[in-house]
Order: C-alpha cells, then sequence, then structure tokens
C-alpha cells in the first residue's frame, strides 16, 4: 500500500470516529416523546410511540426480569416509563449515525432515527415534527 492510500484510510478512520459523538439524553428523549404522544404516558404504545420490531431492535427490556419471550413483555414495557426509555436507548445505540451529515451525531440525528427508522433516516423531518422539535429546544414545553 503506497502511502498516498495509508494516508487516506487514517483521514477516513479519523473521520468516521470523529463523528461518533452522540448521547441519547434525557433532554432528546424529552423531545422525541413529546413529539411522539406528547408525553402520554398512557398511549397505547408509550410516550414514545413504539412497536415491537422496535422493541425487539432495542434490545427486548423488560419489567422486573420478565422474560423477553414472554407474551406479556412488550406490553409491560410499553406502559412502563423505564422499560419504555432503555428500549428507546437501546434502539439508538444500534443504529447510532449522522443523519443529517454534519459530522456531529446530535438529537435531530435520534430523532430522525426514530421517526423514520435506522436504515433510512436521511431528509427532513415532516414540518409538524419538526416544529414540535424545535419548540421543545426552545424550551416551550
Amino acid at each position: 500500500m503506497s502511502g498516498k492510500a495509508v494516508l487516506c484510510l487514517l483521514i477516513s478512520i479519523v473521520s468516521v470516529a470523529t463523528i461518533v459523538q452522540g448521547e441519547f439524553d434525557d433532554t432528546c428523549a424529552r423531545c422525541l416523546c413529546h413529539i411522539q404522544t406528547n408525553c402520554n404516558k398512557n398511549h397505547p404504545a408509550g410516550p414514545y410511540k413504539i412497536s415491537w420490531p422496535y422493541w425487539a431492535d432495542g434490545g427486548k427490556p423488560t419489567v422486573n426480569g420478565e422474560s423477553p419471550s414472554s407474551e406479556t413483555a412488550f406490553q409491560n414495557c410499553v406502559r412502563d416509563e423505564k422499560c419504555n426509555f432503555d428500549a428507546v436507548s437501546g434502539y439508538m445505540r444500534n443504529f447510532e449515525q449522522d443523519c443529517d451529515n454534519d459530522g456531529h451525531i446530535q438529537c435531530i440525528d435520534y430523532i430522525k432515527i426514530h421517526v423514520f427508522g435506522g436504515y433510512g433516516c436521511t431528509g427532513d423531518l415532516p414540518i409538524h415534527l419538526q416544529k414540535k422539535y424545535d419548540d421543545c429546544l426552545a424550551g416551550k414545553v
């Protein structure tokens, strides 16, 4: 391998390494639940509005040590605030990426991962969701 090829490879590795800086934190979680259900803890899919496949991709967390293979594990998790958050956090860890290609993984990237899925998070949020996100970041909710 030539010196130039090695240099290009090293630059690529450093570029990728500098992108993974994100953290799905409490502020972003609050904005995500606001966007999805106005943080309605009684929503049938939980405050983050998750589906069974999403829960599975998020690691199948459970409440009180229940087996993930239990018929009630998903629904019990959806009804439990911590478990619901754990599922979303697991999903974000599994699909973490820079959706808007700005070189940073930020809350907007996590929102897009949640809304569009882990394999198609590029593009703009629908206007009504973008407004709810902007309001949340501005502390209006």
